[in-house]
């Protein structure tokens, strides 16, 4: 009998050679990657010792001491127990004045998104759906490039626009941008669906866009990420910001963890489309608290006469400016019922 024709199947038979050159590969590049993590600890170190010699207060002992006049306590914060637990810090944090709260919570609501060029929810949906590689590298790069043009830009919009009126503009930016994101992930499920198949595949054009205003959101996160960390250190007291950081970085947190959780068994686009809009509605909810914020809380500068600097409360660099400035101005925050009775008062 003849020996039976050969196999006329399509699959493709790689050669054993071909296959150790493919895992090869891979190990050089993941062996590359580590090295170019590691040697980016030189600059990050650099960097960071300028700053630390650039700063006399960052080489002061923390037993320093400073003027009396400036640091020594009132009666009543004499008075108050020492922040030690973390039930404390909430309640520091919830009774701080200036409105600190509900920036906080505007800031940490932008930890509730999986839109984020770096974010491992996204990337791998990303590439769960056939978008290649160098596609996916690109929109993390672009996403870190655009952090980068965020914080440079927002330096200029402080001098022309003011901290607070800068940082709004560009939390409301990053608003808008991941609104578009949403919209156009949605036309690319419909595209997807359409086609059926892949969202890598047939709707690679509705999802570039999504991918670009992701990418936009960036810079309007950066810039604000900087603007709340200004408005903190003006605002918040010195003795307060361990006890205030700890709940934001437990929100921010949370935030992230809850996100993740609910991304668990999203892994079709018709399930991910929810964390998209999720995540897109946290911003813009986000951006509303912020501008509430600056609605109520209004900033004005004022000087005590002679002998009233205890008239009312005062943080522990406001003291500080009372002492340094001439004719013992310093600027306040007021809840705007508050401003607008001083103001009538003047």
């Amino acid at each position: 009998p003849r020996p039976p024709p050969p196999p006329t199947s399509n699959h493709h038979h790689h050669h054993p050679l071909s296959v150790h050159s493919e895992s090869n590969s891979k190990v050089v590049g993941f062996v590359l990657i580590g090295l170019g993590n590691a040697l980016s600890f030189a600059p990050e170190y650099f960097f960071l010792r300028q700053v630390y010699f650039q700063c006399g207060r960052l080489r002061k002992p923390l037993g320093g001491k400073e003027t009396v006049a400036a640091s020594a306590p009132t009666t009543a914060e004499a008075a108050e127990p020492p922040k030690g637990s973390f039930g404390e810090a909430w309640v520091t944090w919830f009774r701080h004045s200036g409105g600190v709260p509900v920036v906080t919570v505007s800031y940490a609501l932008l930890y509730f998104t999986a839109l984020s060029p770096h974010g491992v929810v996204l990337l791998a949906f990303l590439a769960g759906q056939g978008v290649s590689p160098a596609m996916i590298s690109l929109f993390t790069a672009s996403g870190a490039a655009a952090g980068v043009v965020g914080v440079t830009v927002f330096e200029y919009a402080i001098t022309c626009a003011g901290i607070r009126t800068a940082s709004f503009i560009y939390v409301a930016g990053e608003a808008v941008a991941v609104v578009i994101a949403g919209f156009s992930f949605s036309a690319a499920v419909a595209a997807a669906d359409a086609g059926g198949e892949s969202m890598g595949s047939a709707s690679m054009s509705t999802l570039s866009v999504f991918m670009l205003a992701v990418v936009v959101s960036r810079v309007g996160l950066y810039g604000f990420d900087v603007g709340v960390l200004e408005l903190q250190q003006r605002q918040v007291d010195e003795k307060d910001r361990n006890a205030v950081g700890a709940v934001e970085n437990s929100m921010t947190s949370a935030g992230t963890l809850l996100i993740m959780a609910l991304s668990m068994d999203t892994t079709t686009p018709e399930s991910f489309v929810h964390i998209v809009w999720a995540s897109a509605v946290s911003v813009c909810f986000a951006a509303v608290l912020f501008g509430m914020y600056l609605r109520l809380w209004h900033e004005h500068e004022h000087s005590h006469p002679l002998g009233t600097e205890d008239s009312h409360a005062h943080t522990t660099q406001q003291r500080r400016m009372l002492v340094e400035s001439t004719g013992s101005k310093h600027v306040h925050m007021h809840f705007a019922v508050g401003t607008m009775t001083h103001r009538l008062t003047q």
